[in-house]
């Protein structure tokens, strides 16, 4: 009869029964099966359809439309205040040229403020509406726009009650 081999640590568990063995996967360049079924990207290339993109390449969507409106919004508050200033130098030197010279700057600053307000406006519209764009900057560039445009009809109105009262 054989003996069963001696325990070393009496009272003790015998090793762990061992595993069985699961299959090697293959490895994956990007470490991810999904990835390794995309061709590589080219700096400054979309994913394809369907594909993920590799991690830090976050594709970001712009609003042009948006971002016109606030460039044009921008564009009008400091034509704005240019036009401020200029009329307040106009109003210190005695020899500008008196009322006249006031009132036709006043009215082209006034015009052409309007002017870019009203693409503003029209680009902050079209990039509210746009579907699949941020919102925030053409919501912004409207909102300025619609203010600038509010000043210069209160603008106009101011002159035209000038003008009137000074006609009598």
């Amino acid at each position: 009869m054989s003996t069963p081999p001696s325990d070393p640590h009496p009272g003790q568990p015998g090793p762990p029964p061992a595993l069985p063995q699961q299959p090697q996967q293959p490895p994956y360049a990007n470490g991810s099966p999904m990835l390794a079924q995309t061709p590589p990207l080219v700096p400054g290339q979309a994913p394809a359809s369907g594909a993920y993109a590799p991690p830090g390449a976050a594709v970001r969507a712009r609003n042009p439309f948006g971002t016109v409106a606030l460039v044009t919004a921008v564009a009008a508050l400091v034509l704005g205040l240019i036009q401020l200033v200029s009329q307040a130098m106009m109003l210190a030197r005695a020899d500008a040229g008196g009322y006249q010279a006031l009132a036709a700057t006043g009215l082209l600053f006034l015009v052409v403020e309007s002017l870019l307000a009203m693409v503003a406006l029209i680009c902050g519209i079209a990039g509210l509406v746009a579907r699949d764009r941020p919102k925030a900057v053409a919501g912004v560039g409207l909102g300025i726009a619609i203010a600038v445009l509010t000043s210069s009809a209160g603008s106009a109105l101011y002159s035209g009650l000038i003008r009137l009262f000074t006609s009598f």
